[in-house]
């Protein structure tokens, strides 16, 4: 397990649990394979946590690092309609459909499976 484990973190940087490593060694032991069923799962379940506890929105990472998405906001688009905005004609006015050709800019949160 611990050769896996490693192995998983060198190659594709994924830090998993010791109970997640087991059943995945339970239906191959094929590094590529496991990954690709890592894929599949929520890394708050199998995840090792491994970002710095005191990481800011400024710090570098270097190195390898196996994240999922947590949550996207488009932050183009306003969170609420301005004061202004009191009708329904203009309801739909800031939604993504609305607006095809429109530039996005989205802020991302990325999880290890415990931050």
């Amino acid at each position: 397990p611990e050769a896996i484990k490693k192995s998983l973190k060198e190659q594709y940087g994924i830090r998993l649990n010791d109970d997640a490593v087991a059943d995945f060694l339970e239906e191959t032991k094929d590094v590529a394979e496991i990954r690709k069923q890592v894929l599949d799962y929520d890394l708050h379940t199998i995840g090792q946590a491994y970002l710095p506890k005191d990481m800011g929105a400024q710090t570098l990472l270097s190195g390898k690092y196996f994240l999922q998405v947590a949550k996207v906001r488009d932050v183009t688009i306003p969170l609420r309609k301005s004061k202004d905005d009191d009708d329904d004609e203009n309801a739909d006015e800031f939604s993504v459909a609305s607006r095809p050709n429109a530039h996005r800019l989205l802020r991302l949160e990325l999880t290890d499976g415990e931050r």
